[in-house]
């Protein structure tokens, strides 16, 4: 019975010597069937019964189709273990295409992944194999792409020194020919370099109490999610996968479910396309662990430049953010969601951490709108209006303009006087800036249709 066990090479030459670990997949063995790793089109990753011996249990990997890069294999070495480094690694492979069917030699390729330094730097290195259904000894220097296999693919060398826990094994040799498929492959006695020890990471702070109660009426609001509100702007995907390096999930914490999401750089959500100009805000409640990060919301329409709030400035625990739509400081938002964008705003490139948001919905501000922007006050009521606008200011306005959220001009007028009305009725229902001209002086409102 074969186990799984720890030797030393002593390489007198240099004075030093080298810690390996043999993998193999006999029952009580470190390796078990929860750690091992199935490719989105590979069919079957599982430790069987050795096909040439009865009496030895290997790993086998199945691919039935040509999706290279999807087809793969193989295992995560668990916590509390010594991790794969750079230098040589060793392993019998068989497959099961015989030599008089599949003449020539095969490409494949092996990967160390879940780089313990940076996630995303990996090292791979392709090498060849016969074919000849018969176990057969592969020795890599997956440091060293000289002796990768001819034409075949070699990457990450860089990252030879940092710790791995996860190898791989791909239906890919590069510009070699791929074995044909179907394709069955067993593997055993990988001999690897031994990085460092890996260490199960300390559970990811959560909040202690629930995100805040929103306030707005039901009748109000278009929920994306919250615990408050029945969702009228449906998440088809929470991880659309933009290849950013965020984790995102849905987590159930104090009886809620929300967002989390770790080491943001950008973050998507694919939406069911909803007409949402009727509403005037856009809420979210963030929590951050330490605060002194900030964030930017992105309602995105489709529109170029994309819409975005400005810097939200993230403190300890709960952060209640309530987004104007029509005072967005870049882009214009056209009133139709399609997608969420969450950034790392004004991190100089710095991930945040971690971050979690409940309460995502827009809503409308049914409150008379009373602004005073450089020098003069306005009035507007009632708001939202169905005919008449009554608009009462503090000075005499020459001139007053009605955009759409596309910046289209759908109404203007020269009152001249400081109190005057607007017949809105043949306006579509939505969310327009009021732009109001005195001399000098200008003003902007806004109105819900």
């Amino acid at each position: 019975m074969k186990n799984l066990y720890l030797f030393f090479v002593a390489l007198l030459s240099l004075g030093i010597s080298n810690a390996q670990t043999i993998i193999t997949f006999e029952d009580n063995t470190i390796i078990a069937d929860s750690d091992l790793v199935v490719g989105p089109n590979s069919d079957e990753v599982s430790i069987v019964v050795d096909p040439t011996d009865a009496t030895n249990k290997v790993l086998k990997i199945t691919h039935s189709t040509d999706e290279w890069w999807d087809n793969h294999g193989g295992f995560t070495i668990p916590y509390n273990q010594n991790g794969a480094t750079g230098g040589t690694v060793t392993f019998d492979i068989w497959t099961d295409h015989s030599a008089s069917v599949d003449a020539g030699t095969f490409g494949y390729m092996i990967k160390f992944e879940n780089n313990q330094d940076n996630p995303g730097n990996n090292i791979e290195n392709s090498f060849l194999v016969d074919g000849a259904g018969s176990w057969q000894s592969v020795t890599l220097d997956i440091s060293d792409c000289a002796n990768k296999a001819p034409a075949g693919n070699c990457s990450g060398q860089e990252h030879s020194a940092s710790t791995f826990s996860k190898i791989l094994f791909f239906h890919w040799g590069g510009s070699n020919p791929s074995s044909p498929t179907p394709d069955t492959l067993y593997i055993d006695n990988i001999t690897y370099q031994n990085g460092d020890m890996l260490i199960a990471p300390a559970a990811d702070a959560e909040p202690t109490t629930a995100a805040p109660t929103p306030t707005h009426g039901a009748a109000d609001v278009m929920s994306v999610y919250s615990f408050h509100y029945a969702p009228s702007v449906p998440v088809t995907n929470v991880n659309p996968g933009w290849g950013q390096a965020t984790q995102t999930s849905f987590e159930t914490i104090n009886g809620e479910s929300i967002v989390k999401m770790k080491t943001l750089n950008y973050q998507g959500h694919d939406l069911t396309e909803t007409d949402v100009s009727s509403m005037t805000h856009l809420h979210a409640d963030v929590w951050s662990e330490n605060g002194g990060e900030t964030l930017a919301i992105f309602p995105l329409d489709g529109s170029q430049p994309e819409p975005r709030s400005g810097p939200i400035a993230l403190q300890a625990g709960w952060n209640q953010v309530d987004i104007e739509l029509a005072t967005l400081p870049v882009g214009t938002f056209g009133g139709t969601i399609k997608q969420f964008k969450f950034s790392n705003d004004l991190n100089s490139g710095a991930n945040l951490p971690l971050i979690y948001v409940s309460n995502l919905y827009f809503y409308a501000d049914s409150t008379a709108s009373v602004d005073k922007i450089q020098g003069f006050e306005i009035s507007l009521y009632p708001n939202p209006a169905t005919d008449i606008v009554n608009i009462n200011t503090s000075t005499s306005v020459d001139h007053v303009r009605l955009y759409d959220l596309t910046g289209r001009v759908v109404m203007e007028a020269n009152p001249n006087k400081e109190n005057f009305n607007l017949d809105v009725t043949g306006l579509s229902k939505g969310v327009y800036l009021v732009k109001l001209n005195a001399g000098k002086k200008k003003a902007t409102t806004k109105l819900i249709k």
